[in-house]
């Protein structure tokens, strides 16, 4: 214990070296809080501008699906050759972009297209979808790993309805990077 003893040792500071230093401790601490938090805002706008240019890219898929449909009077996905042109869409759409995966269904969750051809022609099995789909509404989901002060985000996950003459006639789910 006296080896720590310089530790506890009390300084003989004046009285304006006191101030100057607790000053300077301050100034320090709201800097680095100032740093912390312009550093956050600036992670929430640019989550915010990804799940923006992930919106837009469901847009892209909603004017496809609206050209392949615009002089059919019924239009189902799981038509051969609507399927072909969804597909060949996807594949050229997927060079251009990075994804993890994109999936699109019919409204009973069928997969119709999707990144990953082991999946086509099968059952998609995603709350996520199924929430989507049911209920018409646009959701993202955000994968991080860490804590608050280091967060790791891993994807984004959008998933929307797409919508023919005012009916669901399937979903899209894209996992994109952040």
């Amino acid at each position: 214990m006296k080896n720590q003893a310089w530790l506890f040792k009390k300084l003989n500071l004046g009285l304006r070296m006191e101030i100057i230093i607790n000053i300077s401790l301050l100034m320090m601490a709201a800097i680095l809080l100032i740093g912390f938090t312009i550093s956050k805002i600036n992670e929430r706008k640019i989550i915010q501008e990804k799940i923006e240019t992930g919106e837009r890219m469901i847009q892209d898929f909603q004017v496809m699906f609206d050209f392949i449909a615009r002089e059919r009077k019924e239009f189902s996905l799981v038509h051969p050759l609507i399927k072909r042109e969804i597909q060949g869409f996807i594949q050229i759409y997927i060079k251009e972009r990075v994804f993890y995966d994109l999936v699109i269904v019919d409204h009973e969750l069928k997969v119709i297209a999707s990144k990953r051809a082991e999946l086509v022609d099968k059952k998609y099995s995603s709350d996520f979808m199924v929430h989507s789909v049911q209920s018409g509404q646009f959701n993202t989901k955000i994968e991080k790993t860490g804590s608050f002060l280091s967060t790791h985000y891993k994807k984004l996950i959008l998933c929307s309805p797409l919508w023919f003459r005012g009916k669901i006639a399937g979903g899209i789910q894209m996992e994109i990077p952040i």
